[in-house]
């Protein structure tokens, strides 16, 4: 059988998965990458690992496929966003590979953050896109940057080795920061303000375009075909919304991993606004709406930590314990802003707060509370992103988070919306699968006909009508309390 092979290199690891023409897996295979903090807040990589890491699971997938007789007709790339590397002459690394939740840049995005900078890329000034972390850099390491022939995304690092060409996507640039998102394109005042000129920066390809072939060398230490199609990605974002098959108007993808995306397709495009950011859409035409909370599964995962001992420590024992609660926790309200607030407040100085507890409140009514406040702040980015994009009539739910039923109970009832579980747990990497398979006419009749052959849904939940009429007065005075507390969190 013809398949394609998405590669998905993440934060913590990178995964190879073979797709056939109706979304199939026929091989998957992962490898680990270490991520290293130097200092508080500091999140670096060895970039030399994010393709040694690549190599690893192309070369066990290939030999996977090769026993069952398949055939890979391309390979798409999807990655960690807004992470970078500098690069001399010779295109090895600088320095380590500065990774999208380094926080180094506060001063920078307070001195280059202005409203020229948010119209041109679309972005909300954060510690997030690359461009402040390059600020950071030409403040701190200016022998770096004087050193850097270029400066390569994920994408293009890894396509350089791959194929021999410096070159990215433009829904995977885009998110660095640096781009011009009325004409998709490099802008040459941003790349400036921090230093850089256009001839270091890798060339940009449209989501599904070529971006080079895989040389004699790769193929040899692979086992894959000299010459195979390597087809321009997506961000992991973006790339895991088509992989839910959220192409056209009226869905959402809503993935639930430590972090928590929402975002929606536009393809009349939108405005920049400081209530969500803008990003290239993989379908290539318009943009990509897309809020977040930086503490997702993080703080399920804290208050696991933080309630050991007194809370089961097994999935199941925790449903049972959410179970024994009632909606609403008791008035028990959390701020899910254990990393600081992102879409749509940016504050990196709010904090995870609890309030409303009184003697009465046990562990169940907290765990309860952190799911319903992961909820509720979920609602304040979709209540913010249908304003540009209209109103969205069912969300595509896709990572780990969509495994806990009484967490997908708990988000259909406050955001009022049907979910529709996606039934692939590798959505992300199905994104670049879907672009690849477009690109070399293995699913014929464009992106979003190869995406709804290739998607699917495992299951939908609805709204429950009770659960609604809780939710909705508790989701309106949740709302205040940020407002409330913002100068406290500041002082």
């Amino acid at each position: 059988m013809d398949v394609v092979i998405g590669i998905d290199a993440s934060t913590t690891g990178t995964k190879a998965v073979a797709f056939g023409p109706s979304g199939e897996v026929h091989a998957l295979t992962r490898a680990s990458i270490e991520r290293h903090s130097p200092e508080p807040t500091w999140h670096e990589q060895d970039a030399e690992e994010w393709w040694a890491s690549t190599l690893d699971v192309l070369t066990r997938a290939a030999n996977e496929l090769a026993a069952a007789g398949h055939t890979v007709r391309a390979i798409g790339i999807t990655h960690q966003r807004e992470s970078f590397v500098c690069l001399d002459a010779q295109l090895q690394p600088l320095r380590p590979a500065m990774l999208w939740l380094d926080a180094r840049a506060g001063a920078q995005v307070e001195r280059l953050g202005d409203e020229t900078v948010h119209h041109i890329s679309g972005k909300p000034p954060s510690t997030t896109p690359s461009f402040y972390k390059l600020g950071w850099l030409a403040d701190h390491e200016p022998q770096t940057l004087a050193a850097a022939q270029h400066v390569a995304d994920v994408h293009a690092f890894l396509t350089h080795r791959l194929t021999g060409n410096l070159a990215t996507s433009t829904a995977s640039a885009d998110p660095m920061g640096l781009v011009d998102m009325a004409s998709n394109d490099w802008s040459d005042e941003l790349l400036a303000r921090v230093g850089l000129r256009r001839e270091q920066m890798p060339t940009l390809v449209p989501p599904g375009g070529v971006v080079g072939h895989l040389t004699a060398h790769v193929a040899q230490l692979t086992g894959l075909p000299e010459g195979l199609p390597i087809i321009a990605g997506a961000g992991d974002g973006q790339s895991g919304g088509l992989g839910a098959g959220v192409s056209r108007k009226g869905l959402a993808y809503l993935s639930l991993g430590t972090s928590i995306t929402l975002g929606v397709h536009a393809a009349e495009g939108a405005y920049a606004s400081w209530d969500y950011r803008l990003l290239g859409s993989p379908l290539g035409e318009g943009v990509t709406i897309e809020g977040f909370i930086n503490s997702g599964a993080l703080s399920v995962a804290w208050f696991r930590k933080a309630f050991a001992g007194a809370i089961p420590e097994d999935p199941a024992g925790l449903e049972e314990l959410l179970d024994s609660t009632d909606p609403g926790a008791g008035g028990l309200r959390y701020l899910p802003y254990l990393s600081g607030s992102a879409t749509p407040f940016w504050d990196d100085q709010a904090r995870g707060t609890f309030a409303g507890f009184t003697e009465s409140h046990g562990a169940g009514e907290f765990y309860r509370a952190v799911l319903e406040g992961l909820g509720f702040e979920t609602k304040v980015l979709l209540d913010r992103l249908e304003v540009p994009a209209g109103r969205v009539e069912e969300i595509v739910v896709l990572g780990g988070g969509s495994a806990s039923s009484a967490w997908i109970e708990i988000l259909a009832s406050v955001l009022n919306r049907p979910l529709a579980i996606s039934a692939t747990t590798e959505a992300t990497a199905l994104g670049a699968a879907i672009l690849a398979a477009s690109a070399v006419g293995l699913v014929p009749g464009g992106v979003a006909a190869a995406a709804e052959a290739m998607s699917g849904v495992e299951r939908r939940v609805q709204p429950t009508p009770e659960l609604v009429a809780v939710y909705a007065p508790a989701a309106q005075s949740y709302a205040q309390l940020y407002p409330a507390l913002k100068e406290w969190f500041r002082s």
